[in-house]
């Protein structure tokens, strides 16, 4: 008797499709497969078994093969939670838990060892990359011998040329191998650190624990202690990073306390590195991941504890392919697998914090720095009485207060920082005699302009258009007529380079340190006394220790409350008070110095006095008189289409269509904030509901009873945190 079983593709559309089996393939459930797929060989997963069909035998496919690995019930389930939750189709979620379609194949890959024989000139660099094999006869891909040794890639094959490392090839199967870590006590920490590891200890392992802790309190070493007992206990660790910036200084500390690196799983690992660490993992023999908000939907063996480290960073939430924010879905994940979990913050997000307020959550807190630091002093500078001086007969962008900060930081021979978020030169170019303003072609928003070695051109940060600044506007046509309005980072680095002419800069941004080799580069020069000043954006802000660096400035506190965002003020106070927490993280008090036009503004005062938790609660409690997260729910629907009269016809008869309901409250449609972007006209719905599932039920069954066209695209964004 032929049997049948319905089989998920990582591919949007359809949950399902069905399948017969050969003779003497079992068909269960969760097993990863092989089957033709519009004339192609596809990787599926069997969802369900002993189906019926509803059509001819004939028109169903056999599957291609069984392979050796089956996803658990219980991370099946996550999947499909996950999916039910984001109102996304299965077939998206499980694109993120199943590799690409060659994933499983085994491959002949080049990795190296080191030459007993080699009697070459043993240089620094080259003294290094021998000492990050564990021993002579480990094998590493050129990759990992990058991280361990601080050596560039450019370096690693010369001494693979000279014959320092010697190539060997092996297939995917033979490089899996259990992986041992130390699992050290942790008889170094501080008073308040080891009771924060006892309170932890005594919190049940199926409640969430917010570790809510100022800057320099030493947060890491307390989860790091978690590790150890997870460790100890056997059991697999997953510490989730909100970018791949972060895991620079972080991993040293990592190889520092448990004796050996990690593996690694974000966006720029090599896919030959992922298909080993996906099968270490899958077999239980790596214990230990760090890895970006993806690193989630690995089939993790047996799971024992969850980090989100940064727990209130934005980076965990992804607006493409499936909408999803990692940290709600590492709780999620978490409870299924019974795992502990812990979220880490100096800045705990506002849902985290009403979590322990209602006692979902517990909080662990850690109120002072570690050994002799204390927080820095905060001084607001109004600009409306000290606003900038010209520079060489320009507009400047630091007020005469926050330069005579400068200068004394510079005498006493510390660092300092200047934060600025915003990228390039400057965000707009506009003419001075009709007023044209330089607009992307793609998008409904205005080019940035970049200026320096590398560029010298008009960009847009959403669609990435490049396009040469024009000599004459294309509106009047008025000749040099263009003028740059507003400062980037750049902008602000030319004029500290004025000022300040004997100083050592450097700027940090997505630009100049987008992958974990840049940024450790210029964290080492930060360390080495190579840097007087940092200038950068939002990159600076994330857990990084500088300990030299006394005095932050920050040049444009205003700009993110702008907007309708519910949530401007929430994000605010985190920047800031992330980015005033990089001063003063040893022995030199740190000085903070915030430029603002709204000194009296609750974010600012609240900043000033120390009072972050009066602030949080008035916060909280006029979200919860509005019934907006986390005391309610969102869900906003953003519809697309290169049309934009097809658009709006399509928005009104779904308007038309939409369900009526006493709880909730449907808003739009309404032009998106960004009306235009990357070529595609855009509308939104907002559904706004009390907490639970009720708006979810309400947008399936809205668009359940709506025939969608081709032409239009429709993303549905729970609890958004963006709003562009």
């Amino acid at each position: 008797m032929v049997r049948y079983v319905n089989i998920s593709l990582p591919i949007g559309g359809r949950p399902s499709y069905s399948y017969s089996l050969e003779e003497g393939q079992k068909g269960d459930i969760g097993r990863i497969v092989f089957v033709s797929f519009m004339n192609k060989t596809r990787l599926g997963i069997i969802i369900e078994s002993d189906v019926e069909i509803d059509c001819a035998p004939e028109k169903i496919k056999a599957i291609l093969e069984e392979t050796l690995y089956q996803f658990s019930v219980v991370f099946l389930d996550f999947l499909k939670t996950v999916a039910g939750y984001t109102l996304s189709d299965f077939g998206s979620v499980l694109r993120a838990g199943l590799p690409s379609d060659d994933f499983l194949e085994n491959r002949a890959q080049k990795l190296y060892i080191q030459n007993p024989h080699y009697v070459g000139k043993k240089t620094e660099k080259r003294q290094k990359i021998l000492e990050s094999f564990l021993n002579e006869s480990e094998k590493l891909f050129v990759e990992a011998i990058e991280i361990r040794s601080g050596v560039s890639r450019q370096v690693i094959k010369s001494f693979i040329q000279q014959g320092g490392l010697i190539e060997i090839s092996e297939s995917d199967s033979d490089l899996t191998e259990m992986i041992e870590y130390d699992a050290p006590e942790f008889s170094h920490l501080f008073p308040a650190q080891k009771k924060a590891v006892q309170a932890i200890d005594a919190i049940a392992s199926e409640i969430p624990v917010l570790l809510n802790g100022v800057t320099g309190s030493g947060k890491t070493e307390v989860y790091f202690s978690q590790v150890a007992t997870a460790l100890k206990e056997e059991k697999q660790i997953l510490i989730l990073l909100p970018e791949i910036a972060l895991t620079s200084q972080f991993i040293q500390r990592f190889q520092k306390r448990f004796g050996r690196l990690p593996s690694f799983w974000h966006s720029g690992v090599s896919s030959a590195q992922k298909r080993k660490t996906w099968k270490q993992i899958y077999a239980g023999e790596e214990k230990v991941l760090i890895g970006t908000r993806s690193a989630l939907f690995l089939p993790f063996k047996n799971l024992g504890l969850i980090v989100v480290d940064e727990e209130h960073d934005g980076s965990y939430k992804q607006e493409d392919q499936f909408i999803y924010h990692a940290r709600d879905m590492a709780v999620l994940r978490a409870k299924k697998e019974k795992a502990k979990i812990i979220l880490a913050s100096a800045t705990p997000s506002f849902e985290s914090l009403a979590n322990v307020q209602e006692g979902r959550y517990k909080e662990v807190l850690l109120n002072e720095r570690i050994q002799e630091a204390v927080l820095p002093k905060i001084e607001l500078i109004d600009l409306k009485n000290y606003p900038p001086e010209k520079v060489d007969g320009q507009k400047g962008w630091l007020s005469p207060v926050l330069v005579q900060a400068l200068e004394e930081t510079f005498t006493k021979k510390q660092q300092a920082l200047l934060f600025l978020n915003r990228r390039g030169y400057a965000p707009l170019m506009i003419c001075q005699k009709c007023g044209y303003r330089a607009k992307c072609p793609n998008c409904d928003v205005h080019l940035v302009y970049h200026q320096g070695s590398k560029y010298d051109q008009l960009m847009c940060h959403h669609c990435g258009y490049q396009g040469k600044p024009p000599q004459k506007c294309p509106q009047c046509e008025e000749e040099e007529s263009f003028v740059l309005c507003g400062p980037g980072i750049d902008r602000l680095a030319e004029e500290f380079q004025k000022r300040f002419p004997t100083q050592r800069f450097l700027v940090m941004s997505s630009e100049t340190t987008s992958t974990s080799k840049q940024l450790e580069n210029a964290l080492k020069k930060v360390e080495n006394k190579e840097v007087d000043c940092l200038v950068g954006t939002q990159i600076l802000t994330k857990g990084h220790h500088f300990p030299g660096l006394t005095c932050v400035g920050i040049v444009d506190a205003d700009m993110s409350l702008m907007g309708a965002d519910f949530r401007a003020s929430e994000k605010t106070l985190q920047i800031l008070e992330q980015t005033s927490g990089r001063a003063g993280r040893e022995d030199e008090k740190g000085y903070v110095y915030i430029q603002t036009y709204s000194p009296d503004h609750p974010v600012m005062q609240a900043l000033l006095s120390g009072d972050k938790k009066t602030f949080i609660q008035t916060e909280l409690e006029g979200r919860k008189l509005a019934e907006m997260p986390p005391y309610g729910s969102l869900i906003a629907l953003i519809i697309s289409a290169k049309n934009e009269k097809n658009l709006k016809e399509f928005c009104r008869q779904i308007h038309r269509q939409a369900p009526q309901h006493k709880d909730v409250l449907l808003f739009g449609p309404a032009d998106a904030s960004i009306r235009y972007l990357r070529g595609r006209y855009r509308k939104r719905f907002l559904i706004q509901s009390p907490r639970g599932l009720e708006g979810h039920r309400y947008v399936k069954q809205w668009l359940n009873a709506v025939k969608i066209p081709s032409a239009i695209q429709i993303k549905i964004d729970v609890n958004p945190y963006s709003f562009i």
